[in-house]
């Protein structure tokens, strides 16, 4: 992921690999499924607010922690674009060189957004076809 911001990392790409993500749990319960990358987003949103405190403080090993946590529950969620882009800004985060995070930080940030977009949309077209509503266009 360039630092620049020139080359969005995920773009064009589902932010969550539902086969994989199915795969790794070992079922087929959307709801299930749903219910789990629900809990990812809440928790992520908690290690954005950890990611943006270390930057303010100048605390790369906070900044290292939680960009590491980060990788490590987006990894487990299948969050490919969000694992790739939270393991960048772990290698970034030194002693120094903070002033380099801000672009990642908020690349993670439209990523978390794009999780959480996802989620919601599937969210309500699962309800709608548990109540019957037509989900075409």
């Amino acid at each position: 992921v360039p630092l620049d911001g020139s080359v969005r990392s995920g773009e064009g790409v589902e932010p969550i690999d539902l086969d994989a993500f199915r795969q790794a749990t070992g079922t087929d319960d959307e709801d299930l499924l749903l219910g789990l990358v629900g809990t990812f987003i809440d928790s992520a949103y908690s290690l954005m607010d950890g990611l943006l405190r270390a930057l303010a403080d100048n605390d790369a090993w906070a900044m290292q922690l939680n960009a590491h946590q980060m990788k490590d529950m987006a990894s487990s969620a299948c969050a490919v674009p969000l694992a790739e882009t939270a393991g960048t800004l772990q290698a970034h985060a030194i002693p120094g060189g903070l002033h380099l995070t801000p672009p990642l930080i908020a690349e993670l940030g439209e990523q978390l957004d794009r999780v959480r977009t996802w989620h919601r949309d599937r969210s309500t077209a699962r309800a709608a076809l548990g109540s019957g509503a037509s989900t075409t266009h």
